[in-house]
C-alpha cells in the first residue's frame, strides 16, 4: 500500500498539477491532505471575510479525478468554519453523501485505513474560537487525549496529524515538543503537522516533521509577499510491504503556473530572510489581533516553562489519587 500525505491544500481553484504529481496521486492508493478553507455552495450566501474558500462542486471534480475513494479529507484547521456553522454542517453531509473519507471532526478524530490509524487534531493556537473548539477535534493545553490513542493502539501504525505552530513563524511551538519527543521514538508514531505555511525541519526525524510547510492556497498575498518560502514543500510516502514501512519525502513546489514534484528544494529558498514573522499577519481589527496572537505566544511560553509542568503534574497526581 501507498499512503501519500500531503500539507495544507485547496484543491478547487483552478490550479494546473504538473505531470510528475499527477502520476504520484494516480500511483498512490490512499491520498490525505489539510483542506486549507471554507465550503462556499453556490445557492448559500457566502461570508465576505472568508481568507481561503473554495467552491465544492470545483473540490469534488479535483478528487474524483485521481478517485474518490483514494482521499483522505483532513477538516481539523482554522479556517474550514469561516463560512458559518450552516455550511460547514451541510459540507459535511456533502462528504457523507459523496462517500468521502474525512477526519477531523469532534465526532471523527480518527480514521482507520488499512494498517494505519491517522489522527487529526486542530491547535490552540492557531488562533481558532469557541465553534472550532465545539465542532472539531481540537487541542487546548496538553496533549492527553492524543496520548491515549498512542498508548492505546500499541498494534496500530499511528500518524498523527496536527494542524499546529503559528503562522508563518520558522520554529516550533514549545509547548508541543515533550509530547513530540515522547513519541518519536516509537517505532509505530508518524508525526506530520501542518499550519505554518513554511517548512519546518527542526530535530526532523523519518517519522517526524513539525512543518510540511504549503502545498497550495489561493492567498496571493503568500505567494506575492513571501515568494519562494510559501511555494515550497514536503508530502511524505508511507510504502507498506507486508509489516515493515518504508518513508521518503518528495519536494514540491508552485512556480505560479503549476504545482509539480521537484527534484530538490534549496534549504535558502525556505527562510523568510529579514521576515521571522512571531505571530499572523493581523486581520479585522487590529489592535485586537495583536493582542490576541501576543496573548497567544505569552500563554505558549508559560505553558512550555518547566514550573508550569511540575505544578501540572502535581495537581494530575493529586487529582489521580482523589479519583482513586
Amino acid at each position: 500500500m501507498k499512503l501519500l500525505i500531503m500539507s495544507d491544500f485547496n484543491p478547487s481553484v483552478t490550479i494546473k498539477i504538473g505531470e510528475n504529481l499527477s502520476n504520484l496521486l494516480k500511483n498512490s492508493d490512499f491520498i490525505l491532505f489539510n483542506l486549507e478553507g471554507s465550503p462556499n455552495f453556490a445557492s448559500f450566501n457566502n461570508k465576505k471575510n472568508q481568507i481561503l474558500k473554495f467552491d465544492v462542486e470545483a473540490f469534488y471534480n479535483f478528487l474524483y479525478k485521481y478517485g474518490v475513494n483514494k482521499f483522505i479529507v483532513s477538516i481539523a484547521n482554522n479556517h474550514i468554519l469561516d463560512n458559518g456553522i450552516g455550511n460547514f454542517k451541510r459540507f459535511l453531509n456533502f462528504l457523507d453523501s459523496k462517500g468521502i473519507k474525512y477526519v477531523g471532526s469532534k465526532s471523527i478524530p480518527f480514521i482507520e485505513i488499512e494498517d494505519f490509524l491517522i489522527y487529526s487534531v486542530v491547535s490552540w493556537e492557531t488562533g481558532i474560537t469557541e465553534p472550532y473548539f465545539k465542532y472539531l477535534n481540537s487541542l487546548k493545553f496538553n496533549h492527553d487525549k492524543v496520548q491515549k490513542i498512542i498508548d492505546n493502539n500499541l498494534d496500530k501504525k499511528i500518524i498523527i496529524y496536527p494542524h499546529w505552530g503559528m503562522d508563518l513563524y520558522q520554529k516550533p511551538t514549545k509547548n508541543h515538543m515533550d509530547f513530540v519527543n515522547k513519541n518519536i521514538k516509537k517505532n509505530n508514531v508518524y508525526i506530520y503537522g501542518h499550519h505554518p505555511h513554511l517548512i519546518i525541519e527542526n530535530d526532523s526525524k523519518v517519522n517526524y516533521l513539525f512543518s510540511l510547510g504549503n502545498t497550495y492556497v489561493p492567498h496571493p498575498n503568500y505567494y506575492q509577499r513571501f515568494h519562494k518560502p510559501l511555494r515550497c514543500s514536503k508530502a511524505v510516502l508511507l510504502t507498506t510491504i507486508s509489516k515493515s514501512v518504508s518513508v521518503s519525502f518528495i519536494n514540491i513546489f508552485y512556480d505560479a503556473n503549476k504545482l509539480d514534484v521537484v527534484t530538490n528544494i534549496n534549504q535558502k529558498d525556505i527562510i523568510l530572510k529579514g521576515n521571522l514573522r512571531k505571530f499572523p499577519r493581523p486581520k479585522g481589527i487590529t489592535i485586537y489581533d495583536y493582542f490576541l496572537k501576543s496573548l497567544l505566544k505569552t500563554t505558549n511560553i508559560i505553558t512550555s516553562s518547566k514550573i508550569y509542568r511540575y505544578f501540572r503534574n502535581k495537581t494530575k497526581n493529586k487529582s489521580i489519587e482523589v479519583n482513586l
